[in-house]
């Protein structure tokens, strides 16, 4: 499915910015909505503040990497997902992800989430949408998600 680093990888700098896969129409929502929300100066990358490199890449074409980056010469998927049971009708989703809800902040884990914060950071912005993403119906990547009904 994916092919991990050997070890854990140190060679991620504290701040780089990541791009967002806009090749399939999740991703293009994604990358439009942290551009719409402020995460993203530029459509299309994200700053993302201490992460890990813990997968190079995505081997099966069913798992698709929604963020990712390289370091010195080498891939990092920082997000990516694939539908479940892996080789059977999808109807469920498993994902990764190396950006972490703290980092941004100084914050070393050991301080209550959420903190008194009043702005997200660019990724806690970024793993809210995938967060959503996550919790719709199963469907493929390739589907432009819906907008959200209105309730008046």
């Amino acid at each position: 499915m994916v092919q991990f680093a050997s070890g854990r990888s140190d060679i991620t700098p504290k701040l780089f910015t990541a791009t967002v896969n806009t090749s399939f129409a999740k991703g293009k929502a994604l990358a439009d909505w942290l551009h719409n929300v402020g995460a993203s100066p530029m459509t299309g990358s994200i700053e993302i503040y201490d992460s890990e490199r813990t997968v190079i890449n995505t081997l099966d074409p069913t798992a698709v990497s929604w963020i990712n980056t390289t370091f010195s010469g080498q891939n990092a998927a920082l997000y990516y997902g694939f539908p479940t049971p892996v080789g059977g009708a999808a109807c469920g989703r498993a994902v990764f992800t190396d950006v972490h809800l703290a980092s941004g902040s100084g914050d070393s884990g050991k301080n209550v989430f959420p903190s008194c914060a009043t702005e997200l950071s660019p990724q806690q912005k970024a793993l809210a949408f995938l967060i959503f993403d996550l919790a719709n119906c199963v469907t493929t990547t390739e589907t432009e998600p819906p907008p959200p009904p209105v309730v008046y």
